[in-house]
């Protein structure tokens, strides 16, 4: 008579070669593509708007942005300079955030810039 444990072992043993033959159990982990781009880090408000102006600047085709409360001159005429120079620019603000006034004037300005 089998002991529990090696009847145990036995039994996981067979639901283990089942789960393999029937693809049951996920494949092992493959080796993640390299990004197509360079991926930078950064956190605010500590970095400042230099590394935010440095990316619309080097925009080339697009830019999704999208903004709980947009205050930087600087980066809204980033966002301005890419319209003029071609680059599809597409920015979500927050209609009411709450606490901290509104976008409603910056969204005027960017609508009209296009």
């Amino acid at each position: 008579m089998l002991h529990k444990s090696k009847l145990l072992s036995l039994f996981m043993v067979i639901l283990i070669v089942l789960s393999l033959a029937v693809g049951c159990l996920p494949p092992s982990t493959p080796t993640p593509a390299p990004a197509p781009f360079p991926v930078t880090v950064f956190v605010e408000p500590e970095a400042g708007t230099q590394p935010v102006v440095s990316a619309l600047r080097q925009a080339q085709s697009s830019i999704l942005m999208k903004m709980y409360l947009m205050t930087e001159r600087e980066v809204i005429a980033e966002l301005k300079d890419a319209v003029a120079r071609g680059v599809s620019v597409r920015v979500m603000l927050e209609k009411d955030p709450y606490g901290y006034g509104d976008n409603e004037a910056v969204f005027a300005d960017l609508q009209a810039a296009g």
